[in-house]
């Protein structure tokens, strides 16, 4: 099992990855799947730095102080990717892409809720479904059960009536 705190730093050196692939590529940044790359890896670092620093049980003050430190670092390359995209492709460009992918993410939250209840709903029906089935085939049993006696009960009707005109019949011939 990976230590907390290397885990940590495993998420900040894949950011500072992506950060020096954009620094060495700044006056060239034409290759839009470069940059994309390179963004996606200092984000993903970010994410793994934040789901690893808030996600441990242990805490000790060496922990705790290591993550500020590197936090704050990462801030500042944070801030200064930004003003690395915002001087390359205009004002605000930074913050539209970080605009834009929490539309993103939004959205596949949304889809993601819409498609759940759609499954609740899927489910709902089927249950209903086999609800009527069920009591469409307690039914049949009941109603054949239902004849079965009957007919039991006719034909032990139909015996007696049967044995009474023999015995009838006998006391007569005698």
């Amino acid at each position: 099992m990976v230590e907390p705190i290397s885990a940590t730093l495993t998420g900040i050196a894949l950011a500072r990855q992506g950060l020096e692939l954009l620094k060495s590529t700044k006056e060239g940044m034409s290759d839009a799947q470069q940059i994309g790359q390179a963004l996606m890896s200092v984000f993903e670092g970010h994410r793994q730095f934040n789901e690893k620093r808030y996600s441990k049980s242990a805490i000790s003050f060496n922990d705790v102080a290591t993550e500020a430190i590197e936090y704050q670092n990462h801030l500042e390359d944070l801030y200064e990717l930004k003003v690395l995209l915002n001087r390359r492709y205009g004002a605000y460009f930074f913050e539209g892409i970080q605009e834009e992918y929490q539309k993103r993410v939004n959205a596949q939250k949304e889809q993601e809720k819409l498609d759940r209840q759609a499954h609740v709903r899927r489910m709902a029906k089927y249950r209903e479904y086999f609800q009527t089935v069920a009591i469409i085939f307690i039914l049949a049993v009941m109603i054949v059960v239902g004849l079965l006696i009957w007919l039991k009960y006719v034909q032990d009707g139909q015996i007696t009536d049967i044995a009474s005109d023999i015995s009838v019949e006998n006391y007569d011939n005698d």
